[in-house]
């Protein structure tokens, strides 16, 4: 058995509404507050810094490697000061972040360390599986994640001293409303229903109209101007924090999932990114490179392309499967407006920048199959 199925169905493992809201317990079982820096890299979501604004913290950015999209650990030192408290890993696309170098500057300046594992779910790193190196791992279940339940996040502890902290803040999280079960089972059997290559970009499309007018699970309409005021993610009073736990029934649909996942996605998965590096070498495309250390699990195969924006556009309309995912360095690129309220200004990590002007992901899930996959590097290799 994979080793994130057997933490995640652990006792250090506690459940929550969104991975944002796993994140927020976590930083605040930490007690990261005003004042303090928290260190995370850029081509990331606006979920991940929107729960240190909550907390009046700062987000520090750390461009990324280009050979990885993941943190650069020879930038990090210089980012640094004595309001540090913690640094948040990203694992990219499932591909593994440069543990090692990371972990020895934590121990040197007595600094937490948080893997955002939401896309990696049995990713190695030096044969290690990833969430499993630092104090405490989140991951997120929501749509169009590795393991979909539609909405819902986990905290996995690592830290006995960590987990203490976090089961006194759990007490204070409560269940949703009954309310939102139904919606929840309408948008999930629809999206178990239309999730197919043909039928991407009618979804994408739909999903973010209705998450926009707050009619999708988890989403309100006035989402992104909340985080923008630090909110959305809880209130903390007097050492107490009111928020959201995962919808009961989620737990057992979650376990049931994550063991499918283990036994028949993940060996799929591996097969679609063989057929693709075999496929997109053919037509052109530089290949990610390899290196011994990383056995990634991809979330999504990405491919950098220098007309990217051309790509995703004419994607859509030829109704072929392509993820303009981190096209923006805080994706999407609708956040871009409210950069200064997370921290984040154009310019502060060039490379992440040069990056999004050049990446699509190529899909992976479970109902890509052959004809798919050769659709797709038929439709890439015209721009070549």
């Amino acid at each position: 058995m994979h080793q994130f199925v057997e933490n995640i169905k652990s006792d250090k493992t506690f459940f929550f509404y969104r991975g944002s809201v796993a994140l927020y317990a976590l930083l605040r079982a930490m007690e990261v507050g005003p004042g303090d820096e928290v260190i995370l890299q850029v081509f990331t979501c606006p979920a991940v810094p929107s729960p240190i604004v909550r907390l009046k913290a700062t987000p520090v950015y750390v461009d990324i490697d280009p050979g990885t999209f993941n943190m650069d650990p020879d930038k990090i030192e210089e980012r640094i000061t004595e309001r540090t408290k913690a640094i948040i890993v990203q694992h990219t696309f499932g591909i593994p972040a440069e543990m090692d170098p990371i972990l020895d500057l934590a121990r040197r300046y007595n600094l937490r360390v948080i893997e955002d594992s939401c896309h990696a779910f049995g990713s190695r790193y030096n044969g290690q599986e990833v969430g499993t190196f630092g104090d405490a791992a989140f991951y997120s279940f929501g749509w169009y994640k590795p393991v979909v339940l539609g909405v819902g996040g986990a905290a996995v502890v690592n830290s006995p001293v960590l987990k203490q902290r976090v089961e006194e803040l759990y007490g204070g999280f409560v269940a949703p409303p009954r309310q939102e079960l139904i919606a929840l089972y309408v948008q999930y059997f629809a999206y178990a229903l239309l999730l197919k290559p043909s039928l991407f970009w009618f979804m994408r499309n739909a999903y973010r109209k209705l998450s926009k007018q707050g009619l999708i699970a988890g989403t309100t309409r006035r989402k992104k101007e909340e985080t923008a005021r630090g909110g959305g993610t809880g209130t903390a009073h007097s050492g107490k924090v009111a928020g959201k736990r995962m919808l009961p029934f989620q737990e057992k649909r979650l376990f049931r999932k994550l063991d499918d996942f283990a036994r028949r996605t993940i060996p799929h998965q591996e097969w679609v990114v063989s057929q693709y590096e075999e496929l997109v070498s053919q037509a052109g495309y530089e290949l990610l490179k390899s290196n011994g250390r990383f056995e990634p699990v991809y979330y999504k195969y990405p491919l950098l392309a220098d007309c990217n924006k051309d790509i995703v556009e004419k994607a859509s309309q030829a109704r072929v499967e392509l993820s303009n995912m981190f096209v923006s360095p805080l994706y999407p690129p609708g956040w871009a407006a409210i950069w200064k309220s997370l921290g984040y200004q154009k310019g502060l990590c060039p490379i992440s920048e040069d990056i999004s002007d050049r990446i699509v992901a190529l899909p992976i899930h479970a109902k890509v199959q052959a004809k798919d996959i050769e659709r797709t590097v038929a439709f890439l290799t015209s721009f070549r």
